[in-house]
């Protein structure tokens, strides 16, 4: 049965399926009363470690929208600048020569960079991002996703995604300049 997330400010922040064993399935809530960056009123905080992952999961159920494509994303780490997710290659994300979508892996690249960069409780949108593919998946393969944050500014975070097999081999590298929408005034 799934269960409600709750912030140390008690807001429904997201869905997380807890029949299966092992990592959480990720399932965001449609209607989030979290306000990214303010946590529903929390004082902000400051530092590496701002956020607890609890909140940060909160944030990123806060900005990732389900795709059909993405049934089974698993978000297996969380930490401020640095996650791994983990994606099922289905039906729903093959390209006519059944292989996986260059276009899948790019928006499974383009969602976990989001998801890195909301860890630090800001709401961001990609502003400039490239990718270099370098073997395909196949039906049946778990993709593994690795996106760091290289670089946060004021204004930009510049993050690094890796996507691998279940194997742990390689199949592309992206690169995603992400704007952070703060809020002034």
């Amino acid at each position: 049965m799934p269960k409600s997330i709750r912030t140390r400010t008690g807001a429904i922040c997201g869905r997380w399926n807890t029949e299966k064993s092992g990592p959480e399935i990720f399932r965001p809530a449609l209607q989030c009363e979290v306000k990214c960056g303010t946590m529903s009123g929390s004082k902000k905080r400051k530092g590496r470690n701002a956020m607890t992952e609890q909140e940060m999961r909160a944030a990123i159920a806060q900005h990732v929208k389900p795709l059909v494509c993405f049934e089974g994303l698993e978000l297996v780490r969380c930490e401020t600048g640095q996650i791994t997710a983990t994606a099922p290659v289905t039906e729903n994300s093959l390209n006519l020569y059944g292989n996986a979508h260059g276009g899948w892996l790019y928006a499974l690249c383009d969602t976990c960079s989001g998801m890195v960069t909301c860890t630090y409780g800001v709401p961001n949108v990609t502003l400039q991002a490239g990718i270099n593919y370098i073997k395909g998946a196949r039906p049946g393969d778990t993709v593994r996703v690795e996106a760091k944050t290289q670089h946060k500014g004021g204004q930009t975070a510049v993050n690094r995604v890796e996507l691998f097999n279940q194997a742990g081999e390689l199949l592309a590298t992206a690169n995603f300049t992400m704007y952070l929408m703060t809020r002034r005034g």
